[in-house]
């Protein structure tokens, strides 16, 4: 092989490797945008229940309406809404803040693992107290940096459903951007319980990713993710949808009735 062709090898390896790593940044951007959007939908619901007594109804009431103004999001569903408000009652601003402080600890610590096990006690400690109905607003900025930003909806999905402590959520949260694993392994570490083996041992991890590999199973699951394709491409036509989907990626697309449906029944 001739010097200039390994030049040349070396220098689309570079370029492919940046397209990558941007792709992966443009929709870690949208998929952020688009859980700030369903928290602020949830906390708006919240907070009109609290002040005017509404019962469940107003989330069929809010899908009808949302469908008809958005006809092409699928994510407005009953049952969607019904999440969007589980998130923003379970993460709730104060809560926001002691996650993003324990960011802060862990980033600055010389010891991560220790400090990280003893703020996860801190956190299931503290679970029945911070377990209140919102009441004030959180800055857009707070939530962009927090944890919970970073991490896919779908992934949201199943930790609510099998997540019970803040100390537990936050930490299969980081092992999710640290591994880079796909909802569907997020989904067998829980069932196997794989909390419980990993803090019981005194491993050494410094938790710090907050991007995942361009071809770790979590970055190749957010490239294909229903909801954020369907959030960002709102006001195109459906057949528009269809033919900007890559011809290899379109079998592998979920669709998110079809998860919705799998959701439930798990």
């Amino acid at each position: 092989m001739q010097e200039n062709d390994k030049h040349y090898i070396a220098l689309l390896q570079d370029i492919k490797t940046q397209i990558l790593q941007s792709q992966v940044k443009t929709v870690m951007a949208a998929n952020a945008q688009m859980l700030w959007a369903y928290w602020c939908v949830g906390h708006a619901i919240l907070v009109q229940q609290e002040k005017l007594g509404w019962g469940n109804q107003i989330v069929h009431k809010l899908s009808q309406d949302l469908k008809r103004e958005f006809p092409q999001i699928k994510g407005f569903s009953p049952r969607n809404l019904a999440y969007m408000r589980q998130f923003a009652l379970l993460y709730s601003a104060s809560v926001i803040e002691q996650i993003l402080t324990f960011q802060q600890q862990i980033e600055q610590s010389q010891s991560p693992y220790q400090l990280l096990s003893k703020n996860i006690q801190s956190f299931d400690n503290q679970q029945n107290t911070i377990l209140q109905p919102p009441v004030a607003k959180l800055a857009e900025s707070r939530f962009l940096e927090c944890l919970i930003a970073k991490i896919s909806w779908s992934h949201h999905i199943v930790l609510i459903n099998k997540v019970k402590d803040y100390g537990q959520l936050v930490w299969y949260m980081i092992n999710t951007i640290e591994n880079g694993i796909s909802r569907d392994i997020l989904d067998l570490q829980i069932k196997s319980n794989l909390y419980e083996r990993q803090v019981s041992h005194p491993k050494i991890t410094n938790f710090q990713q907050t991007l995942p590999q361009p071809h770790s199973d979590f970055a190749n699951y957010l490239l294909k993710d229903p909801y954020i394709f369907d959030f960002v491409q709102a006001k195109e036509k459906a057949d528009e949808r269809s033919k900007a989907i890559p011809e290899n990626l379109k079998s592998d697309l979920p669709d998110i009735e079809e998860l919705e449906k799998e959701l439930k029944t798990e």
